[in-house]
């Protein structure tokens, strides 16, 4: 494909994706890069319309999200979910990551916490590495990824250029090295071996990766290749989780082909 064919190509399916695939949520804060892709996940599921960001920062009570606390909120809304990840724990030799620095010593206890009492909250999570096969395959069956990368190495094919975003001003500034930031992964696309996702960062709808752009950005040292892989609504949250006061609407399931056709 020539170059002129290939931005013409690039074009025309930015316009379906996003016509599509209109659930774009940007993030808040420099932190809540997670939970603005819970959103995004709760958008293109189409369940529990009623809760916002507000909401979910309210269910999650920290403003240091880590991987583990994304797969609880989504678990306790009713969403099946299996967490892959390099490790199931605090990894003690990013204390010496800027990125990490701050928080790790207060969040290790919680952290650790949480992994220790995943399975008897329904919370799966696999220790191992998964494969650019294995994200190729998962979204062919429609399932959606919230994915751990380096910001530092997120190059849209779009934009030509890495998003410009809270995340990669303020934030780059005060963590030289390793920038550990959120994305969604919804759509492959084979012609260009490249991956749509939605970058909560920043305001553009849908970003186009190339696979080994995503392949170095999320096995990056600090992501312990952490990757939330949604299927479907289970219609059944579980309220167990769920902070005291926080109360939702019952939600109808929807069928996974129906939702990403």
């Amino acid at each position: 494909m020539f170059v002129s064919e290939q931005r013409a190509y690039i074009k025309s399916e930015l316009v379906r994706t996003n016509r599509k695939h209109d659930f774009h949520v940007r993030q808040r804060f420099s932190w809540d890069c997670g939970l603005a892709c819970a959103e995004m996940v709760l958008r293109a599921r189409r369940v529990h319309a009623g809760i916002d960001a507000r909401t979910l920062r309210s269910i999650v009570q920290t403003t240091s999200v880590w991987t583990i606390d994304v797969a609880y909120l989504l678990a306790a809304l009713g969403l099946k979910l299996k967490y892959y990840t390099l490790q199931a724990g605090v990894r003690q030799e990013y204390r010496k990551q800027p990125f990490y620095m701050e928080h790790l010593d207060a969040d290790s206890e919680r952290v650790q916490a949480l992994f220790d009492a995943a399975a008897k909250n329904g919370v799966r999570v696999e220790e191992r590495a998964v494969s650019l096969e294995w994200f190729k395959s998962s979204i062919a069956l429609g399932r959606i990824l919230i994915v751990l990368v380096d910001k530092r190495f997120l190059t849209c094919q779009i934009c030509s250029k890495s998003a410009q975003s809270l995340a990669s001003s303020a934030v780059e500034r005060l963590y030289p090295g390793f920038l550990g930031h959120y994305i969604m992964v919804y759509g492959y696309d084979q012609e260009l071996d490249s991956f749509w996702i939605k970058d909560p960062a920043t305001s553009k709808k849908s970003c186009l990766i190339r696979a080994r752009v995503l392949e170095s950005a999320r096995r990056a040292f600090g992501t312990d290749e952490d990757v939330l892989c949604i299927a479907d609504y289970t219609g059944s949250p579980c309220v167990s989780l769920l902070p005291f006061g926080i109360e939702l609407q019952e939600e109808s399931a929807l069928n996974v082909a129906e939702v990403m056709s």
